[in-house]
């Protein structure tokens, strides 16, 4: 199983004033294996079924760690 390092941030329209969204707070919906594959890929997503208006945006951000970066490094170290 792949795995990677992800700040979810949430926002009221999906455009603008983005906010990253504490891990404890990141709604269920959002955490769903598919909906997790689509946000990695560069998606963002919503839940229309919440409310009359739907619910926040959110989208994901990769971070990458130093031990990845570390690892990289030395892939490409190897190269020249």
């Amino acid at each position: 199983m792949n795995q990677a390092h992800l700040v979810i941030y949430r926002s009221k329209n999906g455009r603008d004033n983005w906010e990253p969204v504490p891990a404890e707070s990141v709604p269920e919906f959002v955490k769903d294996p598919v909906t997790m594959g689509r946000l990695c890929a560069g998606e963002q997503c919503m839940d229309a079924g919440e409310g009359t208006r739907g619910s926040a945006w959110y989208r994901a951000v990769r971070v990458v760690t130093q031990h990845e970066r570390a690892i990289v490094d030395c892939a490409l170290s190897t190269i020249h």
